[in-house]
This record gives structure tokens, sequence and C-alpha cells, in this order.
């Protein structure tokens, strides 16, 4: 398949796998609850997570990445992570709500290697917990706790929402003093519960986006030796491009949809063994690690060819965003979450606020 923007490579680099549904939380904008609820196959057992391991390792995967639902409630959680460390793939990642964490669970993620550990925080305590369910907030605030004790630095996820962007300031104090190093950000997504209340909850693209990376300069200027990652924006950013700079732009041709790495060089595996492109594509599978090789489903699933011609497709030939001033260096933005409003891949992404303006 030749494709014009993104090399789709041999085999995936970067995995992230969804060790189980189940989630000890109840976060209001999960944009997994609706997929969970849809998959009703019973989840991976442990001798089918380590054969997959291996597998990986045979494939040379360079990242694999472990997440939820709530990781630390399979019981066989230390298991699969034992053998992945024997494995030595070179990056190992986990992403957990913290509520689970205590002393003797960080002491094993840091005698098996694994460091690379991401926990969720939505602010402070208030909201936190307005959001994630009452309690939740001491928890995890524990959990870091725990981890950072045993020499195990977490980055901090942060998911900003219009009733939480600008608590970050706060949290930022919270966590300082336990010497954490790097803030990144969660994407909102239409899906799931959050396919309810999306338009409510979201940030607005040029006002509210504005504000919170001028917080973020801020924080940045405060705390020295904080990593502060940029959130994943964009199209707030436009209006400031100068004429010299979208000539320039302009001149490098036209720019293509599917931004991101999904079904090109990374997919996740679902609890219940699915091929998918990412964990919002969840309507493109690709096939079942069960009863199919994973090479097979990476080299031939239809449902991930289709994600990859995404990339033959200029933005300017999308309807919506034929006129738009800003299709000469914009990539179309999300396509899951155009998927998951207008079910079409090709529509607009719902966060630019430009493709609702007459004049685009």
């Amino acid at each position: 398949m030749q494709l014009k923007q993104k090399r789709v490579t041999g085999s995936p680099l970067s995995l992230q796998l969804i060790l189980t549904k189940q989630c000890n939380l109840n976060c209001s904008y999960c944009s997994a609850h609706q997929f969970n609820q849809k998959e009703t196959e019973p989840e991976l057992s442990t001798g089918e997570w380590l054969r997959l391991l291996k597998r990986l390792k045979e494939l040379q995967a360079f990242q694999v990445g472990f997440t939820g639902g709530e990781m630390f409630l399979r019981e066989d959680i230390f298991d699969i992570l034992e053998a992945a460390a024997a494995l030595k793939f070179p990056k190992l990642m986990i992403t957990t709500n913290g509520t689970l964490m205590d002393d003797k669970r960080a002491k094993e993620l840091k005698t098996l290697g694994i460091t690379n550990v991401a926990v969720s925080l939505d602010g402070d305590e208030t909201y936190h917990d307005s959001l994630r369910g009452d309690g939740s907030f001491e928890k995890t605030l524990k959990g870091v706790t725990h981890l950072v004790n045993n020499g195990i630095v977490p980055e901090i996820l942060f998911t900003p929402l219009k009733s939480n962007f600008r608590r970050i300031s706060h949290l930022v104090a919270l966590l300082h003093p336990l010497g954490i190093k790097k803030l990144s950000f969660n994407n909102l997504h239409p899906t799931g519960r959050c396919s309810e209340n999306y338009d409510d909850i979201m940030l607005d693209c040029l006002g509210d986006v504005d504000e919170f990376n001028d917080m973020l300069d801020h924080i940045r200027e405060t705390y020295n030796g904080l990593k502060v990652e940029s959130p994943p924006f964009t199209y707030h950013c436009y209006p400031r491009i100068s004429k010299e700079e979208k000539e320039a732009l302009s001149k490098k041709g036209k720019q293509y949809l599917k931004p991101c790495s999904a079904g090109h060089s990374s997919c996740n595996i679902t609890a219940s063994g699915w091929v998918i492109p990412c964990s919002e594509l969840v309507d493109f599978k690709g096939g079942n690690i069960r009863n199919q090789d994973l090479l097979d489903i990476w080299r031939h699933s239809e449902k991930l060819g289709t994600i990859r011609n995404l990339s033959n497709i200029a933005s300017d030939e999308i309807p919506y965003c034929r006129n738009c001033q800003y299709n000469v260096f914009c990539n179309g933005g999300c396509r899951a979450d155009a998927y998951a409003v207008f079910e079409d891949l090709t529509a607009p992404d719902p966060f630019c606020p430009y493709w609702k303006e007459n004049d685009c």
C-alpha cells in the first residue's frame, strides 16, 4: 500500500495493552465506558497475555504500555509485568489511576525496573473527586507518594476540562514538594460517557485554551526542573500565524489526514484480544489475537487499511474544510473524534471552531 504521509512499519513498534475493562473509579468523562460495555468476550488470560508478550518480542516491538480500566485490579498483574520485564523491551510504561498503589506494589515495580509510570490526576481534591469519585484524590496522592518513596517519580496526566483547567496551578503546587518532574495531558474524546456531555465540558478552543496555555507558561517559569508537555491543542494557534509563515507553509504542499501514528506504527490490543488502531477507534477491529497472528492482522487487516488510507486524503478534500484559510497547514485533527461525532472518518474534528464559520 503506497502512502503519502505516513510510513507503515512492517510490524507495530508501539503497543498499548488494555489489560482489563474493570475500573474502580467512575469518571464522568470516561471515553472507554461505552466500548467496555460492548466488548462482552472474556478478558485474555494470564497465559494469553504472556504468549502475546513473547510474540511482541519476536516482532521487535520497541514500546509496550499497560493500562486499563485499572490494570492493578488484575490479580495476575505482576505475573504479566514480570514477564514483560524479563523480555527486556526497550521501553515499558504503565498508566494507572494510582488508587491501588501501595508500598509493596511500588517496591515490586522498582525491583522489576519498571519506572515509567503515569498517574492520572485532574485537579486538587474537590475537583478531582467531583470528576472521578469521592475519596479518589486522597488515594491517588497516597499512591504517588508510595511510588516516590520507592524511587519512582511518576508522570502526572491531567485531563483539561472547562470545569477544572483553572485548577492546574493548585495541583502543581500540591505535587511539586513530592519532586514531580513531568506534567502531561490527556485528550478529551467524545466517546463513552463523554459523548453525552462533550460540548459542555470541552474547553473553548479560542478562549479557554489561550488562558490554559498562559497558565502553563507561568508554571514553567515558576517551577524549574518541571517538564510541562504542550497540551494536545493546535487550532487556537492558527490565527497567530503570520502571513509570511502561512506562505512558507503553503509552499510545502498539501496537508494530509491522519496526523498520529495509530495504525501506522502503533496499535492497541483490548482486554479481549482485539487489535484496534487506538483506544478511540474501537469500531475498527483489525482481528483478534486469539485466532489470528498479530503480524497477519497488522499487515492484512482491511480495517487497519481503512485508517491508513486516510493518509492519501488531503485536508482540503474535506467538504467543511475545503475553503478554510488554515487548511494549508492543518492535517485535519483527530480522526477518531470526527468519526465519533459524525460517523465519518473524513468529517471535521469537532474541537475545531473554524469549519462552523460561514467564511470557511
